[in-house]
C-alpha cells in the first residue's frame, strides 16, 4: 500500500511538471496570459474607430468589443467579466445615452475610482439632438425628453469622435502621438469623400423622404442632409404599433 501511495504521488508530481511546463510555452493559447494594455469599447462602430486610429499600433493594445455580435445597445448589460475588462481598462468608450445610463453609473460606482473615458454624447455637446416621437400622432402620457443614442449614424459626428479618440490615445500614449494623429487625419478624409457620396446621392434624389417601418434611428443622418423623415413609432417595446392614421401618413409619404 505504501508503494502505490508514493506511486500516485509521483504520478501527480509528473502531470503538475507537464501542466507547468506547456503553460510556460509562450504560443500554448490556453494559458497565454495578455498584457497589453486594454482598450474597452461597448459596440462596433466605435470598435472601428479605434482600430483605424490605432492602424499599425493596434497590435501592442488589447482592444476589446463588450457587446456580442448582434447584439441591442438598448438591452445590453455588462457581465461580471465585462465589468472586469472595463476596471482594468486604460481607457472606456461608450455612447453615453439612456441605454447606457442604466448600468455605467453602477459599474463606475463598483470600481471605486476614475476611469479615463469617452462618453460620445459628452463629446457632441450642444450638437447632440433631442430624441423624437416620430411617428406618434397622439400622446396620452408625459415623454421624457432624452437625447437620441444612434450617434454613430452620422459621418459628422463620428469624424468629431475619431478626432478626440486619437486625442486622448495620444496622451495615454505620447510615443506615438504623430502616429495616432495622422491615422485620424487620414480616416476623416475618407468620411469626407463618404460624406461627398451622400450629399451626391441625396442631391439627385426625386424624393428626400426615409420612412421606417418602426422605430426611427436616423435623425442625425437626416439632419446632415435636410432628409425628412417618418416612423411608424418611436419606442422599441415588441408591443408597439402604429395607428392607422400613421399608417396612412406613412403610404403617402
Amino acid at each position: 500500500m505504501l508503494k502505490f501511495m508514493n506511486m500516485k504521488k509521483k504520478i501527480i508530481s509528473i502531470i503538475s511538471a507537464l501542466i507547468l511546463a506547456v503553460c510556460a510555452v509562450p504560443f500554448f493559447p490556453a494559458c497565454k496570459k495578455d498584457n497589453r494594455p486594454i482598450i474597452a469599447v461597448t459596440i462596433y462602430p466605435i470598435y472601428d474607430w479605434v482600430s483605424n486610429v490605432l492602424g499599425e499600433k493596434k497590435e501592442d493594445f488589447n482592444l476589446i468589443l463588450l457587446q456580442d455580435n448582434g447584439a441591442d445597445l438598448h438591452n445590453y448589460d455588462p457581465t461580471q467579466n465585462d465589468v472586469g475588462k472595463i476596471a482594468d481598462s486604460i481607457l472606456f468608450i461608450y455612447v453615453g445615452g439612456q441605454s447606457d445610463e442604466r448600468w455605467t453609473d453602477r459599474v463606475f460606482n463598483a470600481i471605486g475610482k476614475e476611469k479615463d473615458v469617452i462618453n460620445l454624447l459628452e463629446v457632441l455637446g450642444d450638437n447632440a439632438v433631442i430624441e423624437e416621437e416620430v411617428g406618434e400622432e397622439d400622446h396620452d402620457h408625459e415623454h421624457e425628453e432624452e437625447y437620441d443614442e444612434h450617434v454613430w449614424l452620422s459621418l459628422n459626428n463620428a469624424k468629431l469622435f475619431v478626432t478626440k479618440i486619437a486625442e486622448k490615445l495620444s496622451k495615454i500614449d505620447g510615443e506615438n502621438a504623430e502616429t495616432y494623429k495622422n491615422n485620424a487625419t487620414g480616416y476623416v478624409n475618407l468620411l469626407d469623400e463618404l460624406n461627398e457620396e451622400y450629399k451626391t446621392a441625396v442631391d439627385g434624389a426625386e424624393k428626400k423622404v426615409i420612412v421606417v417601418a418602426g422605430r426611427f434611428p436616423f435623425i442625425y443622418m437626416a439632419k446632415d442632409y435636410g432628409i425628412t423623415y417618418h416612423a411608424a413609432f418611436s419606442g422599441c417595446s415588441s408591443d408597439s404599433a402604429a395607428s392607422t392614421g400613421t399608417i396612412t401618413r406613412l403610404v403617402n409619404a
